[in-house]
């Protein structure tokens, strides 16, 4: 098993008997739902969503566990992805094996909203989805991203 986390977030202490329960429902792979470090109004509402499996809740702020054999059969991440990676490799994920959202948090740090806006985070995080559902290469994806937001 492949157990993938952002820097900037806490898994929670049960990972492990959490991943565990999960292959043995015969889950192939799942991410967490998500709460952030600060408890805004906004940042609540941003969380709630990730408790569904919509693709646009994903991300990998959630960590992501994968059973090795799905990664490798899946070649793994697209290293052409500099950006929207997660959203990628869960797409395809999909398609072929069991994926789950365990409904516990893990928590993120909101430091990127509190540095740019809420707003502002938002705005580009649905651009940077369009534009990869859209098809849009992840070098301009990446682009925009980084000229758009201080990270």
């Amino acid at each position: 098993v492949y157990y993938f986390v952002h820097a900037d977030v806490l898994p929670p202490l049960t990972f492990r008997t959490d991943i565990v329960a999960a292959l043995g429902k015969g889950i192939d792979s799942a991410c967490y739902k998500f709460e952030f470090d600060q408890s805004q109004p906004m940042l609540k509402f941003n969380s709630w969503w990730t408790q569904f499996n919509f693709m646009f809740c994903r991300g990998g702020d959630q960590t992501l566990f994968v059973r090795k054999e799905a990664f490798e059969k899946l070649n793994g991440f697209d290293e052409d992805y500099i950006i929207m990676e997660d959203f990628d490799f869960i797409s395809r994920l999909k398609r072929k094996f069991n994926f789950s959202i365990i409904q516990k948090p893990v928590v993120v740090s909101a430091r990127k909203y509190y540095k740019n806006s809420y707003l502002k985070v938002n705005m580009v995080n649905l651009w940077s989805y369009w534009a990869f559902m859209l098809g849009r290469s992840p070098e301009k994806i990446n682009k925009f991203y980084r000229r758009s937001l201080k990270v």
